[in-house]
């Protein structure tokens, strides 16, 4: 995912940079950097971190919403592909 599409995911879940952090172990500051776009070139592990914290949490909320049984929340989780 690019930071247009992180932002847009960020959006579409309605979370806050604050919990993009709780939930991703990155940084509050360094995700404000990233989403914001001031950081030209983010870590690669660091825009996976973001990445995984939001597939991580849409697959609760289907899961809490009885959407998809949660053996079935393997598949759901996106591979992720660095995009630079």
């Amino acid at each position: 995912m690019n930071i247009t599409e992180l932002n847009t995911r960020k959006r579409e879940l309605g979370l806050t940079n604050q919990q993009i952090a709780a939930l991703s172990g990155v940084p509050l500051s360094t995700i404000q950097k990233v989403l914001s776009g001031t950081t030209s070139a983010p870590r690669r592990n660091t825009l996976e971190a973001i990445e995984l914290a939001l597939a991580a949490e849409e697959v609760r909320r289907r899961e809490l919403t009885g959407l998809r049984e949660p053996a079935d929340m393997r598949d759901s989780i996106p591979y992720i592909e660095y995009v630079a």
